[in-house]
């Protein structure tokens, strides 16, 4: 039992610490991404393109693309949607409006998380809703009937386990004994 309390408890730090990692390389590099907008000095930018990336699909921070039209040449316009996140050191205004509100969410969303770690209700959530959040993980989405009927089963599963245990119960069984009818 006490293996148990120090491995979860392990998890739990090591979740914070995740979590506290990211956070601060968040708030780095939106300072390093306002320097850069301010200098036009995009070297920083450039050189941590993927690990900016990286950090920000860490937070659930969700890229966007934007259409693009351009002209090029002889009355002829390219047109096609440019994603936003390969495009961090473009100095456009609008891919800068929309990373640097994507770099402004990021920290929010990982202190959250973070704290989140600490919050018994979170984890009575993910283990209430533990099909959807395993299959989220895994990409599918949460609206789907297959997710749908899967966390059924698991209510089902779940409801019944409690009630085999409570009923096989010491405590349980002595409540139904004393019972006079």
């Amino acid at each position: 039992m006490m293996r148990f309390f120090i491995v979860a408890v392990a998890f739990l730090l090591l979740r914070a610490a995740y979590y506290l990692y990211y956070w601060l390389l968040a708030k780095h590099f939106r300072a390093k991404y306002e320097y850069y907008l301010a200098h036009q000095d995009d070297d920083y930018i450039i050189q941590h393109k993927q690990a900016i990336i990286r950090m920000l699909a860490s937070a659930g921070v969700k890229g966007d693309t934007l259409p693009v039209a351009q002209a090029v040449g002889y009355g002829q316009v390219a047109t096609f949607q440019a994603p936003v996140l390969d495009n961090l050191d473009s100095l456009r205004e609008d891919f800068v409006s929309i990373v640097w509100g994507r770099l402004r969410e990021a920290p929010g969303t990982l202190k959250d998380k973070m704290l989140q770690t600490f919050n018994p209700f979170y984890w009575l959530e993910v283990f209430i809703f533990l099909p959807r959040t395993i299959l989220g993980y895994l990409g599918v989405r949460d609206s789907s009937i297959f997710v749908n009927i899967l966390q059924v089963i698991w209510w089902f599963i779940s409801a019944a386990s409690v009630i085999i245990s409570l009923l096989e119960s010491e405590v349980v069984s002595s409540w139904f004994r004393n019972i006079k009818i």
